[in-house]
């Protein structure tokens, strides 16, 4: 392949300004660096409360001596690479063993809430006897066996309630109608044919399932009694008369 003199002139010249033009790109993009981690420098210390002026100078000359290499291009020797290849794969190993626990912790969580609202709502939805909260006893509330109302005999005694309930409660009252603790009823020749039973309706209330601070409400079956009713005897001859 001939190449021309003037040709050749051309390709050296060519040369010699693309080197020239690489060298200011590289001192430029040097000196970008040295800005744009002066700048940092200044941020971070301001962040930490301290004043240092860093652009000295003394200061800036120290930065210029800084070696600036890209990573991208850098040169790690075999040993290294080893080196440094392990422990990324120790990272993602952590990483993936941390991420793999936090998911079955939180799957576990939410399985045990769920188990737990299910518990709670078989709990609501069952009739419990046991009252919960507080029971008052209205003072003079209380109608005893065969007092005359309209007309009619009372089978059995009863007595008006008031109760408490707790404080994730709402409403915090509730009304109530009780059977007193003498259950015996329809009595023939001082003999009772009858058993007075206590009766329950179910009444939503409100509660507070979070904390004071945070409340969330949700909707609660309580068994309210309000009636005391009287069953005969199955054995009794006023059976008959039912």
């Amino acid at each position: 392949m001939a190449w021309d003199v003037s040709g050749v002139f051309r390709f050296l010249d060519r040369s010699i300004v693309d080197q020239y033009e690489k060298q200011i790109k590289t001192q430029k993009s040097g000196e970008q660096a040295i800005k744009r981690n002066i700048e940092a420098l200044e941020k971070l210390l301001e962040e930490l409360k301290l004043h240092c002026n860093i652009r000295t100078p003394e200061a800036l000359s120290r930065f210029g001596n800084i070696t600036l290499a890209n990573p991208k291009h850098s040169i790690i020797s075999p040993s290294m690479r080893g080196g440094y290849w392990e422990e990324g794969e120790e990272n993602i190993m952590m990483t993936r063993q941390k991420r793999n626990t936090i998911f079955a912790q939180n799957l576990f969580n939410s399985s045990s809430f769920s188990e737990r609202r299910k518990r709670s709502d078989f709990k609501n939805k069952k009739q419990l006897k046991s009252p919960i909260g507080d029971v008052h006893i209205v003072p003079f509330g209380c109608d005893k066996r065969g007092y005359s109302e309209d007309g009619y005999l009372r089978l059995c005694s009863a007595c008006q309630a008031i109760r408490k309930l707790p404080g994730d409660f709402f409403p915090p009252f509730i009304n109530e109608v009780v059977c007193n603790e003498d259950k015996a009823c329809l009595y023939f020749y001082e003999y009772p044919h009858g058993k007075c039973k206590q009766k329950y309706m179910n009444f939503v209330v409100l509660r507070n399932v979070g904390t004071p601070l945070c409340q969330v409400w949700e909707k609660f079956n309580l068994n309210v009694r309000v009636s005391c009713e009287c069953f005969v005897d199955e054995m009794s001859f006023f059976a008959k008369y039912v």
